[in-house]
């Protein structure tokens, strides 16, 4: 690499037989002491035409580009220093170090997409101007996520025929796909109901808009090949078909979007992210074990997605994820691995989604742990009972005094009525976690006394610390039924209402039947009525 100081090196001649665009690209990096941070400069012929600061270091150093259109014919590329200084016996100076410039023709690129939108290559096509009706119509139907009418495709081929006459064949075709994703009909996912539909009040879904819903659903994507073939076969109207597309797409790995999408929302994963722990209070809180405790809860929501076990048995699993810095939070043999793996755990181990760090963490204040928002989370999140906002009058609650305990401090805060009718709710499922701290480690006392771990769940009778929790949720037919309307309204995209509740009830009952596994009750939201419909326009 050149050193240099208040001076340029030229870096080559070029010579371009036509006008070019192209792209220079300057690896550099520069140090500094006692004047100001290195800049560079980027002279084209005698002209300096771009300047950067240049922040990186000469170990670690970064990638300076400018675009530019060189004109016919040669050019000099010149990198100048134009702050350098040195003085060597006050020890002052700063450096400039160059790795690398390099001048790329744009026209010698191929974009990473193109492959994805020219669907044939023109130029070597026996018909280029069938080509690139085909690209237009093809990419606006996968844009679009259903097949073109004949007028809706000679709309798009008008519109590419009109652009190329100015612009070329295939910038033409860039701004037509530009137009396509910008039309309504790309940012919104229409509800077609099938052509033949009558006037009843439910009608069917198009098949296309029907694979559009199962792919958002569980892959938060559009519908692939396959999805889209099953479309135009039918295959999507029986129920059987149904129940094969979302077995395929479950053990398909864009299903990840369900674990990242869902059970993010679901297990406070996302949440996690924002919370902050003090690190004075907590300091063996740090940012591996946030990582960790947030792949523990999306992996194990993932296999439960595949295993086909009952949705109760995340309560009473004989296994878990872990690595070796949450094995070590939660008291477990190391596995050996810094990434999480799949471990098999016994009775008296830690495990299940009630012991898991991330909604525990996430649901803790920065300095102490939340009972209150750990019985809203179990009360909203597992159980969906509803609580009520607090009256508008309500006290602000008060930090526990020095020396006092939680469970004392929510005691004195329900003594007024206000606030009871909330906290009678909220703090008795809650206090029965004080057994794990605000980063969701086991502890023993809370400020020199020993933890009590009574608590109690609304007609679902009391239970002493996370393990008789587990228990009691394990068998608690309200689970399997909450986590029913939660995939529900996550499945519709909308808020249930009124009308969805017997559709909710039915699909509850119905998994009952089927084992109530996280895949049967997926396959039963989509074969649900509210799922594959939509109502009338002519329904009253």
């Amino acid at each position: 690499m050149p050193r240099y100081g208040s001076k340029a090196l030229t870096f080559g001649v070029f010579n371009t037989p036509a006008d070019e665009a192209v792209t220079i690209s300057i690896l550099a990096g520069g140090a500094s002491v006692g004047v100001p941070t290195p800049e560079m400069g980027l002279v084209i012929d005698g002209v300096q035409v771009q300047t950067w600061v240049v922040s990186a270091t000469p170990t670690a150093p970064a990638l300076h580009t400018f675009a530019t259109v060189l004109a016919a014919g040669e050019h000099t590329i010149t990198v100048s220093f134009p702050n350098g200084y040195d003085e060597p016996a006050m020890n002052i100076y700063n450096t400039l170090v160059v790795g690398h410039v390099d001048v790329t023709s744009d026209a010698l690129v191929t974009p990473p997409g193109r492959a994805l939108i020219y669907v044939c290559e023109p130029s070597a096509a026996p018909d280029p101007e069938a080509c690139y009706r085909d690209i237009v119509t093809t990419f606006t139907e996968r844009a679009w996520r259903r097949p073109l009418t004949a007028a809706e495709a000679s709309a798009v081929v008008a519109l590419w025929q009109t652009l190329r006459v100015e612009e070329g064949d295939d910038t033409a075709v860039s701004l037509v796909t530009r137009a396509m994703l910008v039309s309504s009909r790309f940012l919104y996912r229409a509800s077609t109901p099938t052509p033949d539909a009558g006037v009843d009040d439910l009608v069917p879904l198009d098949d296309y808009t029907l694979a559009s819903r199962l792919s958002y659903f569980l892959w938060s994507s559009m519908p692939d090949d396959a999805l889209f073939a099953a479309a135009a076969s039918g295959a999507l109207r029986s129920e059987q078909g149904l129940r094969d597309e979302v077995k395929r797409m479950l053990v398909d790995p864009k299903s990840v979007a369900l674990r990242k999408g869902f059970a993010a929302q679901w297990l406070s994963t996302r949440a996690l992210a924002s919370a902050a722990p003090d690190p004075n209070v907590f300091p063996y809180f740090d940012e591996t074990l946030r990582t960790a405790m947030v792949e523990e809860a999306e992996l194990f929501f993932q296999d439960f997605l595949h295993n086909g076990r009952p949705i109760g048995d995340m309560f009473d699993p004989d296994f878990g994820f872990v690595n070796d810095r949450l094995a070590l939070h939660y008291r477990l043999p190391p596995p050996g691995n810094a990434d999480l793996v799949r471990v098999p755990l016994a009775g008296d181990d830690r495990r299940g989604l009630a012991m898991q760090g991330a909604w525990l963490t996430a649901t803790s204040a920065s300095t102490r742990t939340s009972p209150v928002n750990r019985g809203r989370w179990i009360l909203e999140q597992l159980l969906c009972t509803s609580v009520p906002p607090p009256p508008p009058d309500v006290p602000a609650f008060m930090e526990p005094k020095e020396g006092a305990t939680m469970r004392e401090t929510l005691a004195e805060h329900r003594k007024n009525a206000a606030c009871a009718g909330c906290h009678d709710l909220l703090d008795p499922a809650g206090l029965g976690l004080e057994e794990l701290d605000g980063v969701a480690a086991l502890r023993t006392t809370e400020n020199g006394f020993p933890i009590d771990t009574t608590g109690a769940l609304p007609q679902g009778g009391a239970y002493a610390g996370a393990r008789e929790l587990a228990s009691a949720l394990r068998d608690d037919p309200r689970v399997p039924e909450c986590l029913t309307e939660k995939l529900y309204v996550y499945a519709i995209g909308r808020q249930a209402v009124g009308e969805d509740r017997p559709h909710i009830e039915q699909i509850a009952a119905q998994l009952a039947v089927e084992g109530q596994s996280l895949g049967a009750l997926l396959e039963l939201i989509v074969l649900s009525p509210a799922f594959r419909t939509q109502q009338s326009e002519g329904a009253e």
